[in-house]
């Protein structure tokens, strides 16, 4: 996707549990009182995390929690966004539109219906999905059709 490979970051996954216990001190770490989330020490069936790194630091500077669901209201099959998280001194860049993206690319490749988000209601991310063309068709449920 030329939006990341003409930036300072690049692409990854994360799923070994030492990175995960590490990516879940660095939420703590950066303060954020909103979401405080939650990153599991061990993903589940079907569930992943991307993120983008620092080309020099190798430092992740955002993620996205997602599962793949059926049958998710009346929608065959969708990317569930679990959780996304930019970190403070990263926002402002447009790293979750950017891993966002990448999501919508990987529903159309793996004949996915849509993309759901349940965003918090302090969260900024409300305002990239609006961007991107998102709809909050139940309550405070967003969801991208993938055509």
């Amino acid at each position: 996707m030329d939006l990341i490979d003409n930036s300072e970051y690049y692409f990854d996954y994360v799923y070994e549990p030492d990175e995960l216990k590490k990516l879940n001190k660095k939420i703590k770490k950066d303060g954020d009182m909103i979401t405080q989330g939650f990153v599991p020490t061990k993903l589940e069936f079907e569930q992943f995390i991307i993120c983008l790194k620092h080309r020099i630091t190798n430092e992740i500077a955002s993620f996205i929690h997602f599962s793949i669901r059926y049958n998710f209201h009346d929608i065959k099959k969708i990317l569930y966004v679990i959780y996304s998280y930019t970190f403070i001194n990263e926002r402002k860049k447009g790293l979750n539109k950017m891993l966002r993206l990448v999501l919508e690319n990987a529903c159309k490749l793996n004949e996915c219906d849509a993309v759901v988000s349940m965003p918090f209601k302090e969260s900024e991310s409300r305002i990239v999905l609006n961007k991107l063309g998102y709809q909050n068709v139940y309550s405070d449920i967003f969801v991208k059709y993938i055509k």
